[in-house]
């Protein structure tokens, strides 16, 4: 029996949540960069579009199309760092599609006030 992990390509990856835009460089692929937006408002499946925790969140420019209705991911480093899975999710979500993705992340906080104790 083989074991499934060994089978499994893993992608460098490096990720900016920044506050104007997010950036996303994965191994391999074109460098995603998206206008920093997120929406929850109903939409047809494009590009940015996540299910999260059973909540479906539009990440980036087709975020912003929905007009009034988007947040934007301020410069502020708590709000980034709530916003960063979510982020993630969105900027992986304007990749071609995968069945699973096998990342290896390196986090860096600005702010050590943020970080646990």
């Amino acid at each position: 029996m083989s074991n499934i992990h060994t089978l499994q390509k893993i992608f460098p990856t490096g990720f900016d949540n920044g506050y104007g835009s997010l950036k996303l460089l994965v191994e391999g692929f074109k460098v995603v960069r998206a206008p920093s937006y997120i929406s929850t408002v109903e939409m047809e499946d494009v590009p940015g579009r996540v299910v999260f925790n059973g909540t479906a969140y539009t990440v980036g420019e087709s975020a912003y199309r929905t007009g009034n209705y988007f947040d934007r991911n301020t410069d502020n480093n708590e709000n980034k760092v709530n916003n960063a899975l979510l982020t993630l999710l969105g900027a992986l979500a304007h990749l071609p599609h995968r069945k699973a993705w096998h990342l290896k992340l390196v986090v860096s906080l600005h702010d050590v006030g943020l970080a646990e104790q």
